[in-house]
């Protein structure tokens, strides 16, 4: 692409990056940041690029947002914190307890599975023994419930959050 062509090319996508910018972080300040951040790389890259370029742009916009997101971390004073050893131990003892419900929520077979692996810390091999099952089979259903306790865990987490964030 020659750089004559590269500001008409930029005021064409600017709206489209923008949307899809917005689309993701829900900010418009900063999807338009992202939007400058796409076209300035693309105006570095110019003299490799071909026409058209909007799905460059695209795929581009998406990924630094995605980016963006992942390195926005919600921040607070740490003056205002207090956090007494009373208050961490009943934070630990709640998720400990969030766990467990997780685990108990599970089928029978993966119960016992994760039961036997992480609170016996007994071997794949043995677990098989004892279940009748093969060594393979006791891995996928140990994989299967730590996913299961993973995503159960976090969406109680997000549901608490946002009973937390309504009560403020």
């Amino acid at each position: 692409m020659k750089a004559e062509n590269f500001p008409q090319e930029a005021k064409r996508l600017r709206p489209v990056l923008v949307s899809v910018a917005f689309g993701i972080v829900g900010d418009h300040d900063e999807a338009e940041d992202i939007a400058q951040d796409v076209l300035l790389k693309l105006w570095t890259l110019c003299p490799q690029l071909r026409s058209p370029i909007d799905a460059l742009a695209s795929v581009a916009t998406r990924n630094i947002a995605r980016s963006h997101l992942r390195r926005r971390h919600p921040s607070c004073n740490i003056d205002e914190t207090e956090l007494s050893e009373s208050d961490e131990k009943t934070e630990i003892d709640a998720s400990f307890d969030r766990i467990i419900s997780c685990i108990d929520a599970l089928p029978p077979f993966q119960q016992l599975a994760i039961r036997l692996r992480h609170m016996e810390g007994l071997e794949y091999s043995k677990i098989a023994d004892i279940t009748g099952s093969s060594e393979s089979a006791i891995r996928k259903v140990v994989s299967r419930a730590r996913i299961a306790i993973r995503n159960q865990y976090w969406e109680e987490e997000k549901n608490e959050r946002k009973k937390d964030c309504r009560v403020d």
